[in-house]
């Protein structure tokens, strides 16, 4: 069981004056029942990160819809995608959230200063300069984690920055819709992925999340019978720079199988 006092008290102490931006994953169902509102402990969540940070930073939440991947019609001002991103999502939405322009990866934003990523990006790309994620990256973005690991989306964004030989950047077309008033219209788009004819590249966390429990600059806390995990991308980015050099394959299932690519 946790209680809105008990995370006040742990992002009280986590040094989030320094950012201003923070990605939050959350999967709050391993943490346990909400003492405070077992009915809503995803409200009780975010009561507690627009109390603590809402006025000083923004904060983004997962909103991906994958649209035009899966041939779909983007419109960013309906709740298209929010089911399979969780309750959490699903929340911040119905609190009126503003949803980024990215017809693979929204995010929902909090702050006062949200509406800088809230306009279309530079570039039609998820990933690469002008995107959101590398706008999130370069102002070194705070990452609060629950009970994901230390998982987070903007890991695709570094493999992008280092060149990873198993991903490409891969152009997508499709319609985006941004008002209920306008008509959809054609648009490209490119997103950085999986290159699926490259055997066991999946996208594989483990052994980072091991590694990464055991640095001092993670900090893990007990949340519940779950756990809440901070740090940045400025430490992450470094930190995956070294692990990419000495094993390419570091972030991926190939990766996970001893000795598999020291012969490459």
């Amino acid at each position: 069981m946790w209680f809105l006092e008990e995370l006040h008290e742990i992002l009280c102490d986590l040094p989030l004056h320094r950012y201003s931006n923070l990605l939050i994953h959350a999967n709050l169902g391993l943490s346990g029942v909400c003492g405070t509102d077992p009915l809503n402990p995803h409200g009780v969540f975010l009561d507690a990160l627009q109390n603590k940070v809402g006025n000083c930073s923004n904060f983004f939440i997962p909103a991906f819809t994958y649209s035009f991947a899966n041939r779909e019609t983007f419109r960013p001002y309906s709740d298209s995608g929010l089911k399979a991103m969780g309750l959490v999502s699903q929340e911040a939405w119905a609190r009126g959230y503003s949803r980024t322009f990215d017809p693979m990866f929204s995010l929902l934003g909090f702050g006062e200063t949200i509406h800088e990523f809230i306009s279309k990006p530079a570039v039609n790309s998820s990933h690469g300069d002008g995107s959101t994620f590398a706008k999130l990256v370069d102002a070194n973005t705070g990452l609060i984690l629950v009970n994901v690991g230390c998982a987070t989306t903007l890991i695709h964004e570094f493999e992008y920055r280092f060149s990873v030989s198993y991903r490409f950047l891969k152009e997508f077309v499709g319609f985006c819709q941004e008002k209920p008033e306008e008509s959809a219209q054609f648009m490209r788009w490119k997103a950085f992925v999986n290159n699926r004819n490259i055997p066991n590249s999946e996208a594989d966390f483990s052994v980072l999340n091991r590694d990464l429990f055991s640095e001092p600059n993670t900090k893990r806390i007990k949340l519940g019978r779950g756990y809440l995990v901070h740090l940045d991308t400025d430490f992450l980015q470094a930190y995956l720079k070294t692990k990419l050099e000495n094993n390419p394959w570091y972030l991926t299932r190939r990766g996970q199988l001893s000795g598999s690519w020291e012969n490459d």
